[in-house]
C-alpha cells in the first residue's frame, strides 16, 4: 500500500485520525473483489497527487464490517468523501482517475458550506 494511503478498521480509527486535512476519501473494498483490486492502483496514484490536501483511507469491509455498516455500504468498491465527519459525496463502483480528479479538484476549490450539492466522481 502507498505511503499516502492509510488503512483503518473501526469508526474510532476514523474519528481518531489526527490530520490537518478535513477532507477524506474513503475506499471501501474487499480483497476478493476484482473491481476493487483493479481500482487500487488508481486510488493510490490519486492519493499521491492530492495527499497534501486530502487524506486517503482504505477500509476492508471484511476486516471492518461495522464501519461498512455505519456508512451503509451495499456494494463495492464504494468511494465516500467526507469533510469534518460529514459525507459530502459517494460513488458506487470504481470511478475513472479523470472523474475522481475532477471531483477532488472541484471540492478543493469550493467553500466548505457549498459541498452539500456535490456528488462524487461523475455519479
Amino acid at each position: 500500500m502507498s505511503k499516502f494511503v492509510k488503512e483503518i478498521k473501526s469508526i474510532d480509527d476514523l474519528s481518531g485520525q489526527q490530520s490537518s486535512q478535513s477532507l477524506k476519501v474513503l475506499d471501501f473494498y474487499a480483497d476478493w473483489c476484482g473491481p476493487c483490486q483493479a481500482f487500487a492502483p488508481t486510488f493510490e496514484k490519486i492519493a499521491g497527487e492530492y495527499h497534501e490536501r486530502i487524506e486517503f483511507i482504505k477500509i476492508n469491509i471484511d476486516a471492518a464490517p461495522s464501519l461498512a455498516s455505519e456508512f451503509g455500504i451495499k456494494s463495492i468498491p464504494t468511494i465516500v468523501v467526507i469533510q469534518d465527519q460529514n459525507e459530502i459525496g459517494r460513488s458506487v463502483g470504481a470511478p475513472s482517475a479523470t472523474s475522481l480528479r475532477q471531483t477532488l479538484t472541484k471540492l478543493l476549490s469550493e467553500e466548505p458550506e457549498d459541498h452539500s450539492h456535490v456528488g462524487c466522481c461523475g455519479h
